[in-house]
């Protein structure tokens, strides 16, 4: 079941909190990237929706392999395509359980990221 939440102010903060280590991540692995992008509904002000931060970490396509490294190196396991040529998903590994301890349904947002070609 997909747990739906009232819009928090605080998906912003959050996503600049993962941006900020995933360009690190991607800047100490040498990998140039042309942006880092909140997309998806929790970037929509005011709408409620599924807590989960997408990120959008934008390379040229000779960059794809070390960007993928780099979040494989801070815990995303890699979903491939899923269906959408030239985008590659991944997941955090807590993102894979549903539930917390306690068997309620997680309150926070938690990042999800894919690697996407430039201009495409």
């Amino acid at each position: 079941m997909v747990a739906v939440r009232a819009y928090d102010p605080e998906w912003p903060r959050r996503f600049e909190e993962y941006k900020g280590r995933n360009g690190a991540a991607q800047r100490a692995a040498d990998v140039p990237f042309v942006a880092i992008e909140h997309v998806g509904s929790t970037s929509v002000p005011g709408l409620a929706t599924k807590p989960t931060i997408d990120i959008d970490i934008v390379v040229e396509a000779t960059e794809v392999d070390a960007a993928s490294a780099a979040l494989r190196g801070l815990g995303f396991r890699p979903l491939g395509e899923l269906g959408i040529p030239l985008r590659w998903a991944f997941l955090t590994i807590r993102r894979e359980e549903p539930l917390c301890r306690s068997g309620r349904q997680r309150d926070f947002a938690d990042p999800g990221s894919k690697v996407c070609l430039q201009n495409c």
